[in-house]
């Protein structure tokens, strides 16, 4: 299986008097030209989906959205929780086990968790030092989907690369 794994875009920056509650901020207009460029990025690569699942928040939400138009309108797509910040990353691989014959699944969340999420896939533990940046990405493979260390980093892009792809 590949698991892709996608940090939202640039968002309106914390404690904006417009969005006082950090749950509502959504990405910024250039986060959205941002993101649209990324999903170009991510189309030239060829990437295929079998489903895309997200933070509920706004601007993972909305950064699902956009990689989703771009790459393949009619994959599944799902909100979860589970990608909320600070949720249980057992949970979140509980959910992807039940996509069953999926083989490329793309998740969009928030750091620090998604950078969490990839030491306990990659080594077992946290703490690997990973860090995504608004709108990176990277490319797991997991003979299964479970946080004991054997998954596969396949590669990692930076926004900008990404973006330059496109």
């Amino acid at each position: 299986m590949n698991l892709y794994i996608m940090r939202h875009g640039p968002a309106v920056e914390r404690g904006h008097t417009d969005y006082p509650n950090d749950n509502d901020r959504p990405l910024t207009p250039e986060g959205k030209k941002k993101v649209s460029k990324i999903a170009a990025g991510l189309r030239t690569l060829e990437i295929t989906l079998d489903a895309i699942f997200s933070s509920p928040l706004p601007r993972a939400r909305r950064t699902a959205e956009i990689v989703a138009e771009a790459l393949h309108p009619r994959c599944k797509f799902r909100l979860t929780e589970h990608l909320s910040p600070d949720a249980d990353p057992a949970k979140l691989l509980h959910l992807l086990q039940q996509q069953k014959g999926a083989k490329n699944l793309l998740i969009v969340g928030h750091e620090p968790d998604l950078g969490n999420l990839v030491s306990l896939l990659l080594t077992g533990q946290p703490g690997l030092a990973v860090n995504f940046k608004k709108g990176g990405f990277c490319k797991l493979s997991l003979p299964a989907l479970t946080l004991d260390g054997h998954a596969t980093l396949e590669w990692w892009l930076p926004p900008k690369i990404l973006a330059a792809l496109g």
